[in-house]
């Protein structure tokens, strides 16, 4: 007879993502969680805000620069790698992230409660 209870089976981690979400970077500073409370009181999409606050909570609170690849996003967001990829496409057209590009490395800066110069100041 078959068992009545189903069986829960967490997905495996890769290795360099089995870290607490809250660790000391190799800077010395901590990951944003002020950051994360900014975003959540933006207006957005649900997978556009998801992306957003993944980022916002890998990010160091004094640089507000994160680089976790498309993959780990993925992973962490539930989405699949174009899915990320659409949603960085999103918030980095409306200037809420900012692509850094260093060769082939990624950094994102995330332009959550910071005053943003409009096309009509100087």
């Amino acid at each position: 007879m078959p068992s009545t209870g189903a069986t829960f089976r967490c997905p495996r981690r890769p290795p360099s993502e089995v870290r607490s979400p809250k660790r000391l970077t190799s800077h010395g500073d901590w990951m944003s969680h002020h950051l994360t409370n900014q975003a959540w009181d933006i207006e957005l999409r649900g997978m556009q805000k998801l992306v957003l606050l993944c980022l916002s909570h890998l990010s160091v609170q004094t640089t507000r620069e994160c680089s976790p690849s498309i993959a780990r996003l993925a992973y962490l967001c539930g989405l699949s790698t174009s899915g990320v990829r659409q949603q960085l496409a999103t918030l980095v057209g409306l200037g809420l992230v900012e692509e850094l590009r260093d060769g082939r490395l990624v950094h994102y800066r995330v332009n959550v409660g910071v005053a943003r110069a409009t096309d009509g100041e100087a």
